[in-house]
């Protein structure tokens, strides 16, 4: 890792197969991301064979491009040895970097690097939620390099972290463009919960994409559609922003989309950080961005535009495409007429008056093409038809579109609403003006008795050299010399190379001429340039990028990773309740806790002091043995976070109020000044290596996570020691986290929008019903911070039906309050 080695931000696109990995690399990416057969989040994607990877990461590193590869998914134990293949095949292939969320993955690296040295920086995936100042402390302890921010951050929150990875060594990476997880870091529950389908593991069954009913307490229906489903996210226009703030790497999300989507996007931000870096008018940038929207646009979006709301921490009445889940389109506009004799369909004319849509999104229709497909859709966003077109007429109020089948038309109604989804001469286009290429400078200088060639290309923030000095005493001359303007022309010619010439000089030493060199020789010496030229760019991807490898700085893997010996007495058993409704806080008097040793409750609950004090005195006064965990939020951005500082130092010396939390900060309880008590479920443990790295790093207790639910689960509880298992707890009649969203579907995160509150003194909220198919569920609002949280509305008790009798005795159980 380098710092200074990269002004420019890196662009880094995604590759579901080894052809949209070439084409990320032609369109100007400076990195691409992928998966291999296994252990990676998109386990539907074509993925990158272990058979393709050498080759393929040779090719793209003489493009100037870095390969990094995603095993980001949680690991079961019969994964290990996969695992420990696929590290070896990476480094052997020469992989610039792995992005991974197990910590498992730690230790294994620690592993195999008894025996070699890994050249490959490690990233910590957005999956490992790294979501506040103490994780990303904890980040550089443990020797990351870089760290993947939640999708979800906010610009002013991008502000200060920057300035802490700055200070921690650590290098950002950032999505900016793409699909959104409704679950903050994508750490969804929902899908597994529901049928076993781990969105953990690259299996997410798009939960969030369902049609919901949202019902309050009385069952008054509030809203309807996909409410969970978040439109895509393009931050193009906050280029300026990543430029100045020196983000490492602007990533786009899209492994599963086509070649024209991973063209566009990697096109769009290649343009536009360059267009930054040479040209920092706001103005002209502005236009530049509407101009390339418009093109994202048509290649895939939900809802009909993009959003910046996380970003911009806007209100969020248009976060969500409730109506059409899928590819929105363009909206060209109503249906007018339907003929069905002579195959042809009206549409009246867009008004900017009335539509929402720019001047370009209105003369979008004027340019279409027989070929290009539109999609009918009925007043209920129903899809009626999704067709080529044929012939297009513009009349006066009206555009006449033909080349429907009859059975299609026949579908259609006056006023359905059509929607452009295929524009095939943009992707003509972006197929033709996909090949991005780094000037070149060529200086030949001529001697008596030699040539030196030397060839100088300007990368991003860099200049890589190459010089071929060549004996004509080793070639056969002809007996007369092509002119200088026949050398430039040969030299000029450079094909289907990474480069186009910006310049070539030419010197003569004293007394000296060109000599009479043939055309195949000249020919021969520009493929001899080009080659040196990309063999010196994959060297210094190879190399200068992994001179201060973080966990080498750290001597993390000799200091960290060795698994100290546990000196702890057995834990008396304990039972751990999880208040989950605010309106138990109200009631908690009415409420026998007489069996409870620790109450957790979440901590977006606990904004008043005052209250609280109350709350926690009667409590202890009535309950001499009870504990309260304050439960720590999937995400702590500047507001969550001094809310934390502040109930930390509020109950700093109270031994009996402690934290329940779940990123890689809880490695390290130092961060939490010995207030760290509680590792809940949300640290997604499911295998012996990373509860080892977690027992081993201080005596905290433990959730397991409830997708540990096979038989491993019950020998690795076996193979510890009372005192140990002691630690574990394990969830039984427990309402499920399913989804913590950055965004309140029942104000849609208007500013003090007060609907949810019950109680203004302590601004808890009430319970809302969320009602989809096969499942209902609890939905949580957390006000001031217009945040919540889902539930599941069952419990499974199948991770602790699968214990012995044994082990069921000497684990804790985490339930749910009633």
């Amino acid at each position: 890792m380098n710092h200074k080695l990269f002004r420019k931000p890196e662009i880094l696109a995604p590759a579901g197969d080894i052809e949209r990995a070439y084409l990320a690399a032609e369109a100007g990416a400076d990195a691409i991301y992928f998966g291999l057969s296994t252990l990676s989040a998109r386990s539907a994607a074509t993925n990158i064979q272990d058979t393709q990877l050498p080759e393929m990461v040779k090719d793209l590193h003489k493009l100037n491009t870095r390969c990094y590869v995603t095993v980001n998914t949680i690991l079961y134990q019969s994964e290990f040895q996969q695992a420990q293949k696929y590290l070896e095949i990476c480094d052997e292939a020469k992989v610039d970097a792995l992005i991974i969320q197990d910590l498992a993955w730690l230790k294994i690296i620690a592993e195999y690097e008894k025996k070699k040295p890994l050249k490959m920086e490690i990233h910590a995936s957005t999956q490992m939620n790294i979501h506040s100042d103490l994780d990303i402390i904890a980040a550089r302890k443990l020797g990351f390099d870089r760290i993947v921010l939640p999708r979800e951050v906010s610009k002013k929150q991008l502000i200060l972290w920057s300035d802490l990875c700055k200070e921690k060594k650590l290098d950002i990476e950032i999505f900016v463009h793409g699909a959104l997880c409704m679950a903050t870091s994508g750490r969804c529950q929902m899908s597994f919960s529901q049928g076993g389908r781990s969105a953990n593991r690259g299996a997410c069954a798009q939960a969030c994409r369902l049609p919901y009913r949202l019902f309050d307490t009385k069952h008054n229906l509030l809203d309807q559609g996909a409410l969970l489903s978040a439109k895509d996210q393009s931050l193009l226009s906050e280029i300026p922003t990543f430029y100045n703030l020196n983000t490492k790497s602007l990533k786009i999300e899209g492994r599963m989309k086509n070649s024209s989507y991973v063209l566009a996007t990697t096109s769009a931000f290649r343009n536009a950080v360059d267009f930054w870096a040479e040209n920092q008018d706001e103005e002209s940038f502005k236009e530049f961005v509407l101009e390339e929207e418009l093109k994202l646009l048509q290649v895939f979006n939900r809802g009909g535009s993009f959003t910046q709301r996380s970003f911009l921490q806007s209100d969020a009445k248009d976060y969500v495409s409730k109506d059409f889940v899928g590819n929105y389109g363009i909206y060209l506009g109503k249906i007018k007429k339907v003929n069905v004799n002579k195959g042809e369909i009206s549409l009246q004319k867009l008004d900017k008056k009335n539509n929402q849509s720019t001047q370009a999104e209105l003369n979008l229709i004027n340019t279409l093409q027989p070929k290009d497909q539109i999609a009918i859709r009925g007043a209920n966003f129903s899809q009626i038809a999704v067709a080529p077109i044929g012939k297009i007429e513009e009349k006066k109020t009206e555009y006449i579109i033909k080349g429907f089948h009859p059975q299609k038309l026949a579908l259609m109604q006056i006023n359905d609403r059509a929607f452009l989804l295929k524009n095939v001469a943009l992707e003509e286009k972006l197929k033709n003006n996909c090949d991005y290429k780094y000037p070149l400078n060529i200086e030949i200088e001529f001697h008596q008795n030699k040539i030196n060639l030397k060839g100088i290309a300007k990368l991003p923030n860099t200049e890589i050299k190459a010089e071929l000095p060549v004996l004509l005493k080793d070639m056969t001359l002809s007996d007369y010399p092509l002119s200088q303007k026949r050398w430039q022309e040969q030299l000029s010619k450079l094909g289907n190379s990474k480069f186009f010439l910006e310049n070539i000089k030419f010197l003569y030493a004293e007394n000296t001429t060109i000599p009479a060199l043939r055309v195949s020789q000249i020919n021969q010496l520009r493929r001899n340039l080009l080659e040196k030229l990309s063999d010196e760019i994959a060297d210094q991807i190879e190399y200068i990028e992994k001179e201060n490898l973080n966990r080498k700085a750290q001597n993390i893997f000799e200091k960290k990773i060795k698994t100290k010996e546990i000196e702890t007495d057995i834990i008396q058993k304990q039972n751990l309740y999880s208040l989950v409704f605010s309106e138990q806080l109200n009631n908690l008097n009415l409420i026998d806790l007489s069996e409870v040793d620790q109450l957790e409750i979440p901590m977006l609950f606990l904004s008043n002091l005052k209250i609280n004090q109350k709350l926690f005195l009667k409590l202890f006064e009535k309950y001499k043995k009870l504990e309260i965990l304050i439960r720590l939020p999937e995400i702590m951005q500047q507001k969550q976070y001094e809310l934390f500082e502040i109930l930390r130092d509020a109950y700093l010396y109270e031994p009996k109020i402690n934290f329940s939390a779940n990123g890689i900060s809880t490695i390290f309880p130092d961060l939490y000044y010995g207030k760290l008590k509680h590792i809940n479920e949300q640290a997604n443990i499911i295998n012996d290596k990373a509860l080892q790295y977690y027992l081993s790093h201080g005596k905290n207790q433990i959730s397991l996570s409830q997708e540990w639910n096979d038989q491993s689960l019950d020998q690795v509880l076996s193979d510890l020691d009372d005192a140990t298992c002691s630690r574990i707890y394990l969830p039984k009649n427990y309402l499920t986290a399913e989804m913590f969203l950055n965004y309140c579907p029942v104000g849609k995160n208007i500013t003090n929008c007060k609907k949810c509150i019950t109680n203004a003194a302590a601004s808890w909220s009430q319970a809302y019903i969320l009602e989809g198919q096969d499942n209902t569920h609890h939905l949580i609002t957390y006000p001031i911070h217009c945040v919540s949280q889902i539930y599941t509305n069952h419990v499974d008790n199948q991770i602790f039906n699968n214990l012995s009798g044994k082990n069921k005795k000497r684990i804790n159980i985490r339930t749910t309050l009633k």
